[in-house]
C-alpha cells in the first residue's frame, strides 16, 4: 500500500474543507499546519500551497477535461473524490518535476485512507488515463461557442466568461481571464521607522529570502515575484514590513490621513490599510528623528528597534498619550478581528482603538473627520490571490453585496462630520460596485455630498488609473496589480 505524503495529505484535506464548508484556504491551510505533530519542511509546505491553489485556480477547467474521461457523474461524487481527481490532475497537467506515478498512486491512496473504498479503483483508473494522455477532447469552438470556449479554456464560471465578455470583448477579456490564472506576485509595504533606502531593500531579500525585488513608484512599495518565508523572518515578526498588494495601498493614500484628525475605518479587516493609515501619519511625526539618525552599520532588525526607541521615547511623556495618532476600527468578523489585532501588535502600533462590532451599530458622541469604508464586495478583481471564489460566487452576488455597500454608505454619511471625508473602496472593478455606486451617492445626497478630485492624491505615475474622479484598476492587466475601485466624497459644511 503507498503511503500518502504529508504535503499531499495536508493539501487534500485543506482543499475538502474549502469545498464542503466554502472557507478560505489560506485560513484553512494554516489551521491545518498548526494541527501537525510536528512542523512541515519548507518544500513539503511550499508543494502543499501549490497543490491547493493550482487546484483551485484550474478547478474548472480540471473538471471538464475529468468530464470527458469519467463514465460516472462527477456531480454526484464525494468531496474527497473530487479533490483527489481534481488536485492529481493537476499535478499531472502542470508540476512537471511531480513524477505522474506519485501523482496517481497518492490520489488514490488519498481516498482510501478516507474510508471510500469503493471509490479508490475508479480514481486511480481515470488518472491513469489522465497521466496516459489516453484520450484527446475538442474543446469548444471560439467562433461558435465563445462562452464555453472561454470558460473552458480560462477555467472560470460560465456567468463569469459572458458577463466580462461582453464588457470586454473577445479579445480582451480573454487578456483578463489570463491574468486571474496566473500565479500572483507580492508587494512589501515597508514600515516608515525601518528607514531602509531601496538598495538596502533589495539587499536584504536577496540575501535572506534569495528574492530579487523591485522598487515600485508608490513609496514603501516594493515588488517580490515570491512571498518569503514569514514564519521564520525575523524582520517581519519584528514589524519591519507588511505584504498588501500595490492597489490596496493605494487606498490610504486616498484617505490622506493628518495629525488631529478623527479617523473611522469602519470594515478593518485584517488591519492592512488600518495599519497603512497609522504609518503615513507616523512617518510625518518622524522625519526628524529619522533625519538625524547616525551611528554604526546596523542590519533592518537592528535599525527599525532603534527608531522605535527614539520615535516612541520621543512621545513618552505626552499627556494625551500618544495623541498623534487618533484612529478607531471596527470588525464584526471573529476571525479578521483577531488577525486584526495580531497584525497591529507586530507592527506595534500606538493609539487605535478596536472594536468587535458591526460599524452599522456605531452611534459615535464625535463626529469623524474621515471614514475608510474598504466595504464588502463580490471580490472578483482578487480571484487569482482568492480562486475559490470562481467555485462558490454567483452573478447575485454582486447586486447583494450592492445593498450591504449602500446600507454602509448611508451610514456613514449620516454620521461624518460637516466638511468631513468618506473614502470608499472595493477589490472589484465591476461597475454596480464602483462607479455605479459613486452615481448613486451624488443622485441620492446631491444636497449634501461633493465628489472629491483625488487624481492629486496619487503619485502621478497611478493617475492613469484615475478616470472621472475613480481610481479603477483591472486585476493582472494594470501593472499586475490587483482589481480595485475607490473614490472620495465630502460632506458640504
Amino acid at each position: 500500500m503507498a503511503r500518502v505524503s504529508p504535503s499531499r495529505m495536508i493539501s487534500y484535506d485543506v482543499l475538502v474543507d474549502v469545498l464542503s464548508k466554502q472557507r478560505d484556504p489560506s485560513t484553512t491551510f494554516d489551521e491545518h499546519l498548526g494541527q501537525l505533530s510536528r512542523p512541515l519542511k519548507r518544500v513539503d509546505r511550499n508543494l502543499a500551497y501549490e497543490i491547493i491553489y493550482g487546484s483551485l485556480r484550474w478547478w474548472h477547467k480540471l473538471y471538464w477535461v475529468l468530464s470527458q474521461y469519467s463514465k460516472r457523474d462527477l456531480d454526484k461524487s464525494s468531496h474527497v473524490v473530487k479533490v483527489a481527481l481534481v488536485a492529481g490532475t493537476y499535478q499531472i497537467y502542470y508540476l512537471s518535476k511531480v513524477p505522474h506515478r506519485a501523482s496517481v498512486n497518492e490520489s488514490a491512496e488519498y481516498v482510501r485512507f478516507r474510508k471510500q473504498m469503493n471509490a479508490v479503483s475508479y480514481v486511480n483508473g481515470i488518472l491513469r488515463q489522465v497521466a496516459n494522455r489516453a484520450q484527446y477532447f475538442q474543446k469548444p469552438n471560439l467562433e461558435t461557442q465563445p462562452v464555453e470556449y472561454l470558460a473552458c479554456q480560462f477555467s472560470c464560471p460560465h456567468w463569469l466568461a459572458k458577463r466580462w465578455m461582453n464588457r470586454f470583448g473577445i479579445n480582451k477579456v480573454q487578456t483578463v481571464l489570463q491574468a486571474h490564472l496566473a500565479r500572483p506576485a507580492y508587494n512589501v509595504r515597508l514600515n516608515p521607522l525601518a528607514n531602509l533606502d531601496s538598495h538596502e531593500v533589495m539587499k536584504f531579500f536577496l540575501k535572506e529570502e534569495n528574492i530579487k525585488t523591485k522598487k515600485r513608484p508608490l513609496k514603501q512599495c516594493y515588488y517580490m515575484p515570491n512571498l518569503p518565508d514569514l514564519k521564520e523572518n525575523n524582520f517581519f515578526a519584528a514589524g519591519g514590513f507588511t505584504i498588501q498588494d500595490e492597489s490596496s495601498q493605494l487606498v490610504a493614500h486616498l484617505v490622506n490621513p493628518q495629525p488631529g484628525e478623527f479617523i473611522v475605518d469602519a470594515c478593518a479587516g485584517p488591519g492592512g490599510k488600518l495599519s497603512h493609515m497609522y504609518e503615513l501619519l507616523i512617518s510625518r511625526q518622524a522625519k526628524e528623528i529619522l533625519a538625524s539618525q547616525s551611528g554604526p552599520a546596523m542590519n533592518p532588525e537592528q535599525k527599525l528597534q532603534q527608531n522605535y526607541h527614539h520615535f516612541y521615547g520621543s512621545h513618552r511623556d505626552d499627556s494625551e498619550k500618544q495623541c498623534f495618532v487618533n484612529i478607531t476600527a471596527f470588525e464584526k468578523h471573529p476571525r479578521s478581528f483577531q488577525r486584526m489585532i495580531s497584525n497591529l501588535k507586530r507592527l506595534r502600533t500606538h493609539g487605535i482603538c478596536c472594536y468587535h462590532q458591526d460599524f452599522l451599530n456605531y452611534q459615535p458622541t464625535q463626529a469623524p473627520s474621515k471614514i475608510l469604508l474598504d466595504a464588502p464586495c463580490s471580490g472578483l478583481g482578487v480571484l487569482r490571490r482568492h480562486p475559490e471564489g470562481k467555485l462558490f460566487k454567483q452573478e447575485s452576488t454582486i447586486s447583494d453585496m450592492v445593498v450591504i455597500q449602500r446600507q454602509l454608505l448611508k451610514h456613514a454619511i449620516t454620521i461624518i462630520a460637516p466638511g468631513g471625508e468618506i473614502t470608499y473602496s472595493v477589490c472589484s472593478f465591476e461597475h454596480e460596485e464602483g462607479r455605479d455606486q459613486l452615481k448613486w451617492i451624488l443622485n441620492t445626497y446631491s444636497d449634501t455630498i461633493d465628489s472629491v478630485d483625488i487624481s492629486d492624491r496619487v503619485q502621478g505615475y497611478y493617475r492613469r488609473y484615475v478616470d472621472q474622479n475613480i481610481l479603477t484598476i483591472y486585476s493582472g492587466i494594470s501593472d499586475g496589480m490587483d482589481g480595485f475601485a475607490a473614490f472620495v466624497v465630502r460632506k458640504k459644511k
